[in-house]
C-alpha cells in the first residue's frame, strides 16, 4: 500500500521514499538544491521555478502525464 506524504523541501525527502513516489506536485521553487532533489523522478522540473504563485506541475511517473493547475 502506497502512503501519501508531503514535503515543503524536497531534498529533505530520503531517497528510498522519492523513489516510491508516483506522482510528484510541485509548486514554485527556486533553490537548485531543491530542484535536483525531484529531478530523477521528473526531467521538466527546472519548469516550476518559472510558475507564477499558486500554480502547479503534477507528474505521474508511472504514465509520463503532467497536469497544470492553479490553487489561487
Amino acid at each position: 500500500m502506497k502512503c501519501p506524504g508531503a514535503v515543503q523541501h524536497p531534498k529533505d525527502y530520503h531517497r528510498d521514499i522519492a523513489a516510491e513516489v508516483t506522482e510528484w506536485v510541485c509548486f514554485q521553487m527556486f533553490d537548485p538544491a531543491e530542484l535536483d532533489a525531484v529531478r530523477p523522478y521528473f526531467r521538466a522540473v527546472d519548469q516550476v521555478a518559472a510558475l507564477p504563485k499558486g500554480e502547479f506541475i503534477a507528474y505521474n511517473v508511472e504514465s509520463g502525464e503532467e497536469l497544470r493547475g492553479r490553487l489561487f
